[in-house]
């Protein structure tokens, strides 16, 4: 594995892979307030497995624990609770 030349691109790098990341997250927090308002219960289920998936894949590459980690944790788990209750989803 190469190391950065210094301190200073340790830093950018490290910069820039969690703006990466907590770019994914914010993606994760938008695509499940969607998936509220989504129609079809087998879509919504599908959403979700797909999310949890997407979650996990973002979560192993959060080396640097964005603080979006947390909402988007709370985003995806909070969906089954709403697809049960049809809690957003309008008639």
């Amino acid at each position: 594995m190469n190391r950065p030349g210094s301190a200073g691109q340790g830093r950018v790098l490290a910069d820039r892979l969690g703006k990466a990341v907590a770019a994914e997250y914010r993606e994760v927090i938008a695509e499940a307030a969607n998936a509220k308002r989504s129609s079809g219960r087998a879509a919504r289920g599908r959403t979700l497995a797909r999310l949890r998936r997407e979650l996990a894949r973002v979560e192993q590459r959060d080396f640097f624990e964005q603080p979006s980690r947390e909402q988007a944790l709370a985003a995806v788990y909070a969906l089954p609770a709403d697809l049960a209750t049809g809690a957003g989803v309008s008639p």
